[in-house]
C-alpha cells in the first residue's frame, strides 16, 4: 500500500492544494496508522471502522492532544475516501468514523517493571536469544512499532555514540539497551547471516533473512507464556515497560 500512499500524497498536494506541512503531517499520521494495523496482522483492505476507532482511542491513551487526534481523524478519513474512490478498498470505512469524546479518554494500561525482567529471564543466552533481548530492549526504550523495529537498517546504529536513527528521529540508547544490541551484533548477527551476501536489515531470522513482525511477536508471546504472566501483557503495555 506504500505506492497508494505516495499517490494519495501527490493527490492532496497537487489536486487539493494542501500545504507542504499538511502533506508531511498526513503522511506521518497515515504511516503510523498503517504500522498499527500491520502489527495487528490486519490488511488495509480488510480494515473495519472498529479498528480505526481503536486506533484513535490508543492516541487518547497515549496522551495525544485533541488537535493532534483531530488531524489524525481527518488524515485517515481523507485517505480512506481516496482509496474507495480509486476502487482499492471495497468499503469506505471512514464514513462511520467518529471522534471519541475527550471525557472518555482511556488510561494507559501499565505493568509492574518486574514483568519485563520475568520476560527477559525466559530468553536464552543463545544466538537467537541475544537478538530477542536486543529487540525487546529497543521496543521498551523507544516504544516504536514492531513494523518499524523489524525494518531498522544496520547502518542506522552508531556504536560510537549509542545513537540509532528511527522514523521519529535519532535516539541515544540507554546503556542496558545498548549493551544488549552490541552483544547481538558482536556475537549473533554474523552467525545468523550464515553464508549469505550482506543483508541491510538489522534483525535476522535463523535463515539469515529479515525477521518478520509476525515472527517476532510469535516469539515474544512464547516468552510471555513461559513467564506464566497470563494475558496481562499486550503489545501496547509491553512498550510502556521500562528496562
Amino acid at each position: 500500500m506504500r505506492e497508494q500512499l505516495l499517490s494519495f500524497l501527490e493527490y492532496i498536494k497537487e489536486g487539493k492544494n494542501f500545504s507542504d506541512n499538511t502533506v508531511v503531517s498526513y503522511k506521518h499520521d497515515i504511516e503510523n496508522f498503517m504500522d498499527y494495523i500491520n502489527d495487528m496482522g490486519i490488511n488495509l483492505k480488510d480494515c473495519k471502522p472498529i479498528y480505526v476507532e481503536d486506533y484513535i482511542k490508543t492516541l487518547y491513551a497515549n496522551g495525544r492532544t485533541n488537535s493532534t487526534i483531530a488531524r489524525n481523524v481527518a488524515s485517515i478519513r481523507c485517505f480512506f475516501k481516496y482509496m474507495f474512490a480509486k476502487g482499492l478498498i471495497s468499503k469506505d470505512s471512514e464514513i462511520n468514523l467518529k471522534m471519541p469524546k475527550a471525557e472518555k479518554k482511556i488510561k494507559r494500561e501499565t505493568l509492574p517493571p518486574e514483568i519485563f525482567d520475568k520476560i527477559l529471564f525466559q530468553v536464552p543466552n543463545s544466538t537467537s536469544g541475544r537478538r530477542d533481548k536486543a529487540m525487546l530492549s529497543l521496543l521498551s526504550c523507544t516504544r516504536i512499532s514492531i513494523s518499524e523495529l523489524v525494518s531498522i537498517d544496520i547502518d542506522s546504529f552508531n556504536k560510537k555514540t549509542r545513537e540509532i536513527k528511527l522514523k521519529s528521529g535519532i535516539v541515544i540508547l540507554p546503556y542496558n539497551a545498548f549493551a544488549y544490541l552490541l552483544d547481538y551484533l558482536d556475537n549473533s548477527r554474523k552467525l545468523l547471516l550464515l553464508d549469505k551476501s550482506p543483508v541491510k536489515t538489522l534483525f535476522l531470522n535463523c535463515n539469515g533473512s529479515p525477521l518478520s513482525r509476525q515472527g517476532f511477536w510469535k516469539t515474544v508471546k512464547k516468552y510471555i507464556k513461559m513467564a506464566k504472566i497470563g494475558d496481562s501483557v499486550t503489545l501496547q503495555n509491553l512498550k510502556s515497560l521500562k528496562l
